[in-house]
């Protein structure tokens, strides 16, 4: 809780303090002078002494049990307890903040820590191979992930691991969808047995290798992934706060190692409300705020996959119905396509089938439609600030806003879910398709908060999406029933207002929108650029073959030399591209340093190649694609 902090030292004591500094103007001024009297007998200099205007910790409580140096320890979730792990392979256990021991094993049992930091516990024992005995240096070190993800699958694991995230074009080897196949229940304190995902651990041993194991870590051959880099023993791994990367530092190797913790179905929400009260507290608390993230990605807005098809169903029960159709859409969708003329036949289909899922999702049905289930969602992470895009307008300068430093981050059960959040909330289309966003054909959601249905807010809210800048209350139908009425029950939420922002009525009134993404939030993943780049380089030579006659099923690979060698040139090219935008400061590029825009390499990428076309570009990548 911040109360207290504890050192550990090699005198085989744990030292508790007082977490609270002290200045010298709050106390007298006698007591600043014996201070400073023992500041300067201890060797300290003047300009030392003047720069530390606080009294030092004091030191309330010492737990002096072990037998030698102390090389872990983990608080309990309520700071009362401290658990800790010396050379000699002692697990003992004291009070908080006094250090008197607890030999209650009993009692120890059933406590949750806040962290896992001790290599001997009962959580982690299966970390300990065969034949791994003698002194605790096997393993050095171990720490647990903050957040849950999903069950490893046989799609991002197994014997044959698939990329995470897929490439685009990739076709894994397994199911998408994950499956808990342990089937173990939750340590005692750690949530309810039918909760749906778990923690995972990572390790540094002596043999230089970093391991990822599932937590709890206590089944029989737990089953793990080792990780190679390190010249020298690993003498400490941990995870960051977001979970997304793992940091371990070497022994004699001298090396600090940054792991990208990849985790699959996640996504990442930016531009969250921000406003402060006059405690510096914000308006809506990190507990509310995650209430109203996991209903808005649960329960608000859902579409089946197969209504964004060519709507078939969709309008055979409208007409089933006695509803009117627009049949225009369809022409003025193909229409308005037909003007991308800088993105690929893949990216057009996938751009269409997301089009297509908003406006199922806008869609009135009739009664006797299927109630499409909330989304499974395992955790959702929360931070006061760090995302990358803030203070930037989106969508953009004319149609949005400021973004917020707040942000957070949402793992789903299964790839189609976090799949169909991306299309139905995500705002990369939007930036890189800004005609279609004011044609109406994409669409934007702020965050939504559930009301009762004779709320005054639902009442003044627009009914359906009519106004970029009005966006409309909704109505879920669920498949509970109501036993007075004997009717389905509904529930009802209203976007929440600028009234929780910073920056209010910023830009003519427009409206504060959520931008999700499946990218980090506080980089942008260059891996994931780069893979789309190649793909889009493979279809634009597939293209090119079925105009010149070849089938798509006959053509895999170039065939003549002239072929593979136009292909290489084209994906070295490409790659010369995404370099140079990572470091390009224009408009659009990684390190633009104007805040109208977000940075999009496929924006960037057209306006290079009118700059190319007009004979302005004189880059390496430029030369090559010319010649």
């Amino acid at each position: 809780n911040g109360k207290y902090f504890a050192v550990a030292l090699g005198d085989n004591c744990i030292d508790v303090y007082k977490h609270a500094l002290v200045a010298f103007e709050e106390r007298s001024l006698k007591e600043e002078h014996i201070e400073k009297a023992k500041q300067k007998a201890l060797g300290f200099s003047d300009e030392e002494i003047e720069m530390q205007p606080f009294f030092p910790y004091r030191r309330i409580g010492c737990c002096n049990d072990h037998s030698s140096a102390v090389k872990h320890f983990d608080f309990d979730n309520f700071s009362a307890f401290i658990r800790s792990v010396s050379e000699s392979n002692e697990l003992l256990f004291c009070y908080v903040p006094s250090g008197r021991q607890n030999q209650s094993l009993t009692e120890m049992a059933t406590k949750t820590w806040s962290t896992e930091h001790c290599i001997l516990s009962w959580t982690v024992k299966s970390i300990w191979g065969l034949g791994v005995g003698g002194g605790s240096n096997s393993i050095n070190s171990v720490d647990r992930s903050f957040y849950k993800v999903p069950p490893w699958a046989s799609a991002f694991g197994g014997n044959e691991p698939a990329p995470c995230p897929c490439p685009p074009g990739y076709i894994s080897k397994g199911s998408f969808e994950p499956v808990d196949v342990f089937q173990t229940n939750n340590f005692p304190g750690e949530g309810m047995s039918s909760s749906w995902g778990h923690h995972v651990c990572v390790t540094g041993d002596d043999c230089g290798k970093v391991k990822l194991f599932r937590w709890p870590a206590f089944g029989f051959k737990q089953a793990y992934r080792a990780y190679v880099g390190h010249g020298a023993h690993v003498s400490e791994v941990r995870f960051s706060h977001d979970n997304d990367f793992v940091i371990s530092a070497g022994g004699n190797d001298m090396a600090i190692f940054q792991w990208r913790h990849r985790v699959p179905n996640k996504i990442y929400v930016k531009n969250l409300p921000n406003k402060k009260d006059e405690f510096g507290k914000f308006t809506i608390s990190d507990f509310d705020l995650r209430e109203h993230l996991i209903g808005t990605f649960s329960s608000v807005l859902k579409a089946a996959r197969w209504k964004a098809e060519p709507f078939n169903r969709l309008r055979a029960d409208r007409r089933s119905a006695g509803r009117s159709i627009v049949p225009s859409f369809d022409t003025q969708l193909r229409d308005a396509l037909m003007r991308e003329t800088h993105v690929s036949q893949a990216d057009l289909k996938r751009l269409e089938f997301d089009i297509r899922l908003q406006r199922a999702s806008r869609e009135e049905f009739s009664e006797d439609d299927e109630i499409l289930p909330d989304r499974d969602i395992v955790s959702c992470a929360i931070f006061p600030s760090g995302a990358q895009e803030a203070f930037k307008y989106f969508p953009s300068v004319q149609n949005g806003c400021r973004m917020t430093e707040r942000w957070a981050s949402i793992t789903f059960r299964t790839q189609e879910e976090c799949d169909d959040a991306i299309s139905l909330f995500g705002g990369r289309n939007v930036i890189q398709h800004p005609e279609l966003y004011r044609g109406d054909f994409l669409a934007l959601y702020p965050l939504y908060r559930r009301v009762s249905e004779q709320d005054t807010d639902f009442d003044r809210a627009p009914k359906s999406f009519v106004d970029q800048h009005m966006p409309p209350a909704i109505e879920v139908r669920t498949n509970l029933v109501d036993p007075v009425h004997a009717t389905k029950v509904s529930t009802f939420w209203v976007p929440i207002g600028d009234e929780h922002y910073e920056e209010k009525n910023c830009n003519r009134g427009n409206p504060h929108f959520m931008f999700v993404s499946d990218h980090d939030a506080l980089f942008v993943d260059l891996s994931w650029i780069y893979s789309e780049a190649m793909q889009k380089v493979k279809e634009e030579m597939q293209e090119k073959a079925r105009q010149a006659g070849i089938t798509e099923d006959g053509y895999q690979y170039p065939y003549t030399f002239e072929e593979v060698l136009q292909f290489s040139q084209e994906s070295d090219a490409e790659w010369n591209r995404v370099e140079e935008w990572s470091n390009s400061d224009e408009r659009y590029g990684r390190t633009y340093p104007g805040d109208e825009c977000l940075p999009s390499y496929a924006l960037w990428r057209q306006a290079w190649h009118q700059k190319a076309r007009s004979g302005k570009s004189g880059s390496l990548a430029g030369s090559k694609l010319l010649r």
